[in-house]
């Protein structure tokens, strides 16, 4: 809760949830098989399985995706959740023309590991990105020293490192405080604001036009 950018990086996806619960276990070679998916429902809708081997697991999303002309889908694992013995893999797709579904791959990292998946576990974020918005920055690296960035630069490390000392002296305000929090308040060193730094994302959530066309009628 105190870190503000994890917050943010959280908030920015929209999320898949793992339908039902199940384990999954890898044997550690190649093929397909040697990938075993365990559902503790046996009626459940088994949307995960082994599809391309190498300790790949898969999960079908039952959906097609459209995005508006000229955005891309960043399909990814949910952002700072890690989950032992397996890592998600990421794919960017254009769905603002393909017909085409996709899958959402998890690989294995550990063989001979159980790896549980609960039912309404995130599995999938979805993350919309304007095609070739990236390929428009130009990055370049300067010197910090003699930039108008220096001072600023200079005052917070020098504040953060009497800050952190503090912090362990019962009885000052440090101590007290344990955090500065100047990204949190969106204010600098000195106590000035950005007036457009945000402390919230809110993602609109999806809607069901086939159950607001039945309301309707």
């Amino acid at each position: 809760r105190r870190c503000l950018p994890l917050m943010m990086a959280n908030q920015s996806e929209w999320w898949i949830l793992n339908n039902s619960t199940f384990t999954v276990e890898w044997e550690g070679n190649r093929h397909a098989p040697a990938l075993r998916v365990r559902y503790a429902d046996e009626n459940a809708r088994r949307a995960a399985f082994s599809n391309f081997g190498h300790g790949v697991l898969t999960f079908h999303l039952p959906y097609l995706f459209r995005t508006p002309p000229g955005w891309d889908l960043l399909v990814r694992g949910p952002a700072n959740l890690p989950k032992d013995g397996i890592t998600a893999l990421s794919g960017l797709i254009e769905t603002d023309w393909t017909s085409a579904f996709f899958t959402m791959n998890w690989q294995v990292t550990r063989p001979h590991h159980p790896i549980e998946f609960r039912a309404g576990e995130p599995v999938c974020a979805l993350v919309p990105q304007r095609r070739d918005e990236l390929t428009r920055f130009r990055p370049e690296t300067t010197p910090l020293a003699g930039s108008p960035e220096e001072a600023g630069y200079r005052a917070f490390s020098a504040s953060r490192d009497r800050f952190s000392e503090e912090r362990l002296i019962p009885g000052t305000r440090a101590h007290q405080q344990q955090f500065q929090r100047h990204y949190l308040r969106g204010e600098n060193h000195h106590g000035e604001r950005f007036p457009e730094h945000r402390r919230k994302v809110d993602l609109q959530p999806f809607t069901d036009r086939a159950l607001n066309a039945e309301e309707k009628e």
